[in-house]
């Protein structure tokens, strides 16, 4: 390298006149410095990559000393001679880099809407708890921690901020215990996800949901009506409110008692869910609780007439139930009960699947896995399960009838155990 540069040379460098656009000046194995006429220094390369001449930057001078400029060639005539590109073998050095400084400056909500996305957004769960999981991380976690990078976040300041909104929700009465349970749980499933990823080595939030764990909890079931004088009474109240309101309201109101399926399954139903032939509605898998399959509830001949008329109104929208382009929402259920005179601690949406397992089994003409089956509870532990796979579509389409009967007579004012024992002994009689 007689003729190598020096740091000298590069700094006495001129250009010579009439001036160009750019000299170069070698060092030798194919390193040069471009230096332009604007006085910008550029380290070029000139190599050979299975027998093709190529060129690559290396860098300006003097960010890019002599020194480095060599070293960078040497690596790069390395590699070409081994057929690798170190143009590209450079590129993903720096995007893997790259990629690190991110990774390290990660904050948590970013960590958070990952799983979110990643883990929440491919679960087997409805809707409605998806975007629960969400919302609970942006009222009580996002304004807190959001935005600090992820791995300077402790456990300690984890537990804190659940110190804090436990305090508070209990103070105003608005959560239970097994809310913060559930914010802790759901903090530490993230804590995993990051783990898994890379964004840290250990899981900081690792036993957060246990810091309640010795709180008992006391649960309360929904709000339902029970007895017979108060079915007639709602039934009444409903048919009172035909031709004033929302159609599509009233009508969902008084179906959801004769088929107790969940609000989402019955407000989101679909037109073409509907089987007239062999009256039975197909709720989609991704509609249920639980996602495993398709469910079938099979429909008492006066609901699927019912069902008709109200699809000929509906002005041929696809759901059962429209509002505006979409189906009706749960809050319009919930205030239709409250204009109906009932508080929250009298009747919910959801209790009337408490009053069709009340009564029928207190009739005492069903097993206890008919009508479980009808409210698409699952009975056993898995192992059982992948046995035994009948859902008793036969006893549980009578069941339905029955329960329809048994609605009709009491909202005609008979009482509840009469009804009952003629039920029995029609059971009887058809057994005899």
């Amino acid at each position: 390298m007689y003729n190598a540069l020096t740091d000298t040379k590069i700094n006495k460098a001129k250009f010579p006149k009439p001036p160009k656009k750019h000299i170069d000046l070698r060092d030798g194995q194919g390193l040069y410095l471009r230096i332009l006429a604007s006085g910008k220094k550029i380290w070029k390369l000139d190599y050979h990559l299975n027998g093709k001449r190529n060129l690559m930057t290396l860098g300006r001078y003097p960010d890019v000393t002599l020194k480095m400029a060599r070293e960078a060639a040497e690596k790069a005539r390395s590699l070409a001679k081994r057929g690798i590109n170190p143009y590209r073998a450079g590129k993903e050095q720096k995007e893997n880099e790259q990629n690190t400084i991110n990774e390290e400056s990660r904050t948590f909500r970013e960590v958070a809407n990952e799983w979110l996305e990643k883990v929440v957004g491919k679960a087997n769960i409805v809707e409605g708890t998806k975007l629960l999981k969400k919302r609970m991380l942006e009222i009580h976690i996002y304004p807190r921690i959001g935005n600090e990078c992820y791995k300077n976040i402790t456990y300690a300041k984890l537990a804190d901020i659940l110190d804090l909104i436990y305090m508070k929700k209990n103070d105003e009465k608005k959560r239970k215990t097994d809310y913060i349970k559930r914010l802790g749980g759901m903090i530490k499933q993230i804590g995993r996800w990051a783990k898994k990823r890379g964004y840290s080595e250990i899981n900081i939030a690792e036993n957060l949901d246990e810091e309640y764990s010795n709180i008992k909890i006391e649960r309360k079931p929904r709000s339902a009506i029970l007895e017979g004088k108060e079915i007639r009474e709602y039934l009444n109240k409903v048919e009172a409110y035909k031709g004033n309101g929302n159609k599509a309201i009233t009508d969902a109101m008084e179906l959801i008692v004769y088929l107790p399926v969940r609000n989402q399954e019955l407000r989101c139903a679909k037109v073409n869910e509907f089987d007239f032939d062999k009256n039975i509605w197909t709720i989609p898998a991704d509609r249920m609780k639980v996602k495993s399959s398709d469910f079938v509830v099979p429909l008492p001949k006066k609901i699927a007439d019912k069902i008709k008329k109200i699809i000929a109104y509906n002005g041929g929208s696809e759901y059962l139930f429209p509002s505006k382009d979409k189906c009706i929402s749960k809050v319009g259920l919930i205030k239709r009960l409250r204009n109906m005179g009932y508080k929250s601690t009298e009747l919910t949406i959801h209790g009337f699947r408490s009053t069709f397992s009340t009564i029928m089994h207190n009739t005492g003409l069903y097993m206890h896995e008919v009508i479980e089956a009808q409210l698409a509870h699952k009975i056993g532990n898995a192992v059982s399960n992948q046995y035994f796979r009948d859902d008793y579509p036969e006893q549980r389409r009578q069941c339905l009838e029955d329960y329809c009967y048994i609605l009709d007579e009491l909202k005609k004012g008979k009482n509840l155990s009469d009804i009952v024992k003629e039920l029995r002994r029609r059971h009887l009689e058809e057994l005899t």
